[in-house]
């Protein structure tokens, strides 16, 4: 399974990780300019350093030693939209907090699917003759590693195993539901050490491929 911490960052609510304290709003006045600062903001996980290459219409970027505070700004045209657009790429690739969140991103670019559910990857590269690659290096908060040391099964468990999900559909038998149970519990007692062990890395990297012609795949996470 290609990166299990970064799947389970990817389809889990960020709300459920971490304690979020009001917002307070500090008012600072520069001539007529008015900037609102938000302070006590939620302690969640930041991009530490991101790499987009041939990707719409950034040929290549790379960012590094990246805060928790990141301003992008530059002319109309420039790539600013794209930078976003490729996070928003990863984390969907990498797990959905809805079903078919992939292909609404798809759509936003009017990338049709086939018969199949295919869409062709092509129209996304800068350069059509020339591979896609996006990286990406994320730190977790400590709240954020708490949480997920402590309900990491559950959220294995989740990610494979909606009860719900079952007994909403008409005619599903029991014996079904059960055997679904087990199965995702197998899949937890095999999965669980592997997230424990990824947790203990200070950071994570994510990233994807595509070569013209081919598929697109996920990079193995590095520490």
């Amino acid at each position: 399974m290609k990166c299990l911490l970064a799947r389970l960052l990817a389809a889990t609510d960020p709300t459920k990780m971490v304690a979020r304290e009001p917002c307070k709003l500090s008012v600072l006045r520069d001539g007529n300019r008015i900037a609102q600062l938000c302070r006590n903001r939620p302690n969640w996980m930041h991009i530490t350093s991101l790499t987009i290459k041939n990707f719409r219409g950034v040929k290549y970027a790379e960012m590094k030693d990246l805060g928790t505070t990141v301003i992008v700004a530059g002319p109309n045209g420039c790539g600013k939209s794209t930078i976003f657009d490729a996070i928003r790429l990863l984390k969907t690739v990498y797990g959905e907090y809805q079903p078919g969140e992939i292909h609404q991103w798809f759509n936003e670019f009017q990338m049709p699917q086939d018969e199949f559910g295919r869409v062709d990857l092509i129209p996304l590269l800068n350069k059509r003759d020339t591979p896609l690659e996006l990286r990406c290096t994320i730190r977790l908060h400590p709240d954020e590693r708490a949480y997920l040391a402590a309900n990491g099964a559950r959220e294995i468990s989740g990610a494979i195993f909606r009860p719900g999900d079952f007994r909403l559909a008409v005619g599903v038998p029991a014996e079904q539901i059960r055997a679904q149970q087990e199965a995702a519990n197998r899949m937890v007692e095999l999965n669980l050490p592997i997230l424990m062990d990824e947790l203990e890395k200070d950071d994570l990297e994510i990233g994807l491929t595509y070569t013209p012609g081919g598929d697109l795949n996920l990079i193995d996470s590095i520490a």
